[in-house]
């Protein structure tokens, strides 16, 4: 924010060169709020986990997204940016990520992110393939992968997945889950990148040495992949 400008999400106010001014809507209704942990619970060490939290405060709508409180990492989890629907109690499930070797306790209350509503509008939906699956007559074996429109870098790997499908709509399903999430699959030996959200580290026992072996040579099936 500008100088002189402070957001305080758990009072949902705002500050601008000491004039306070209310996060609402013109009928009053609160826009944002924080999210606090209900029980405490430990997050296992490099686990992704649900937690059960509630907002603090009763919003506006009935849906929001949930956003991390601590987006520089000062803390030791990470909460996933998600859509969610509370409950009539404000309550819903969170998932917190681990990076650590030592699980993590968070007691009750604790607050964990902020919680920003947003109307139905903003939500874009996710258009299913309009073709249907069409089975041939012998052993009813599920379409060629040609019929969905499938990315061309998951094409490959559409076509060995499919051969455990069942049903036209499993094929179907398998299809707007590879094509949803066709992002996450590398196009390409380039687009792999990087991230700072997680550090590697290999644990070992106190005492020990690491362990040293002479190289091997690889068998000639082997040998022909190299």
């Amino acid at each position: 924010m500008g100088e002189g400008c402070l957001v305080d999400v758990g009072r949902a106010t705002i500050h601008i060169d000491g004039h306070k001014l209310a996060c609402t809507d013109k009928e009053g209704t609160l826009l944002s709020t924080q999210v606090q942990v209900i029980k405490t619970i430990k997050v296992p060490a490099r686990k992704e986990f649900s937690v059960a939290c509630r907002l603090t405060a009763l919003v506006k709508g009935t849906m929001g997204l949930v956003e991390d409180s601590d987006p520089h990492r000062h803390s030791n989890n990470a909460v996933a940016a998600c859509l969610v629907k509370p409950d009539e109690c404000r309550r819903m499930l969170v998932r917190i990520y681990n990076p650590s070797v030592h699980s993590i306790p968070l007691k009750s209350g604790k607050v964990i992110g902020r919680y920003i509503s947003i109307e139905e509008p903003q939500v874009a939906s996710i258009q299913a393939p309009t073709k249907p699956a069409i089975f041939g007559q012998e052993g009813r074996q599920p379409m060629p992968h040609r019929q969905y429109p499938i990315p061309e870098h998951i094409k490959e790997l559409y076509k060995e997945a499919i051969h455990t499908c069942q049903t036209q709509q499993e094929c179907k399903d398998l299809a707007v889950l590879l094509t949803t999430y066709g992002d996450v699959f590398s196009s390409g030996p380039n687009d792999v990148g990087l991230t700072n959200l997680v550090q590697h580290s290999i644990p070992d026992t106190p005492g020990t040495k690491p362990i040293k072996q002479a190289p091997r040579r690889l068998g000639p099936k082997r040998a022909e992949e190299v």
